[in-house]
């Protein structure tokens, strides 16, 4: 029995990746939790400074590597973890890392950094989470953000901020529990959105019956990964 349910929990870890990206990034705190459910990471450009800053060694590297400051630890990475593109690529560096992520049969990914710095390559970020299922949670030096569909259940963060955002049209059937506006029988289309809503319980939950939506919770409080 023990060889069977540590053979899956391996099996899930490896079907989990951490996408890195340059910017503003979460303290270790933050990602440490996320850190022992992944079996793969990619840092995509300047997101290998914020590797090195978390004590987190990539199995890849990729992008034009234009904003990488860390270039000694960079050089002293072992041969093949560096995947370098030409500047003039037709894909962002988060997406070449996504696709690195695939191609290592990656179903679930975290996404880390991207916070602050240019609006349009958070936008750019966000797209990613529209379009691309696999993209679950994203974390900056601020938020947690984490794409829901169906029902998501959270431990602590009471206190916290939280709003929600539809994800490819409209989000519809909206319930919660532990918040202290209600959401229920809530449809929210494109343009609109439920914000500044507040934990008032340890244990909530946010569902929503079609469609999918994204949480955006302040970081006053560290994330409990359910």
């Amino acid at each position: 029995m023990t060889v069977r349910y540590s053979a899956a929990m391996a099996s899930r870890r490896l079907s989990n990746g951490l996408l890195l990206l340059g910017s503003a990034g979460p303290p270790r705190a933050v990602v440490a939790p996320y850190l022992q459910r992944v079996g793969v990471v990619v840092a995509a450009d300047s997101g290998f400074d914020l590797a090195v800053e978390l004590g987190v060694q990539p199995d890849l590297v990729v992008g034009d590597l234009d904003s990488v400051t860390r270039r000694s630890e960079l050089a002293r990475l072992p041969a093949g973890c560096v995947r370098a593109a030409n500047p003039d690529k037709a894909l962002t560096d988060a997406e070449l890392g996504l696709q690195a992520l695939a191609e290592r049969g990656c179903g679930l990914i975290i996404v880390a950094g991207g916070g602050g710095g240019r609006f349009d390559h958070q936008l750019a970020v966000l797209g990613l989470f529209e379009r691309d299922r696999r993209l679950r949670v994203w974390l900056t030096a601020g938020e947690h953000m984490e794409a829901i569909a169906g029902r998501a259940c959270f431990r602590g963060h009471r206190g916290s901020t939280v709003s929600l955002f539809p994800l490819s049209g409209t989000a519809d059937g909206l319930s919660s529990h532990g918040l202290r506006w209600p959401l229920d029988g809530i449809r929210l289309r494109r343009g609109h959105a439920s914000v500044s809503n507040v934990v008032v319980a340890d244990e909530w939950q946010v569902a929503v019956e079609r469609g999918r939506l994204l949480m955006i919770r302040n970081l006053e409080r560290l994330p409990i990964p359910p």
